[in-house]
């Protein structure tokens, strides 16, 4: 059995596949900004309460912390910027 091409396919239900596109997108946008956010959910939940005031503002305590955030935020923010730019455009072409 031969497959369709897309144009074919395009042509013969174009309104249920931009829909499918779109609630796939928007799912696996959904569930990867879940995934995001519960890591840096549990990062957060990684900080204890210190014994001495002092050592709040030891540098080596909280420099592994601020930067293991902020590297996951930049992996969220290229995340964003990939469904943005490579998938959402094809979901509205003809």
């Amino acid at each position: 059995m031969q497959r369709a091409s897309r144009e074919t396919v395009r042509a013969i239900m174009p309104e249920s596949i931009e829909l499918y596109r779109e609630k796939f997108t928007s799912r696996l946008e959904a569930f990867s900004d879940l995934v995001f956010g519960f890591s840096l959910s549990l990062l957060a939940t990684r900080l204890d309460v210190p014994a001495k005031v002092e050592d709040i503002y030891d540098a080596t305590r909280w420099l592994p912390i601020i930067g293991t955030f902020g590297l996951v935020c930049r992996f969220w923010l290229e995340h964003y910027r990939i469904f943005a730019t490579v998938l959402l455009p094809e979901c509205s072409t003809p």
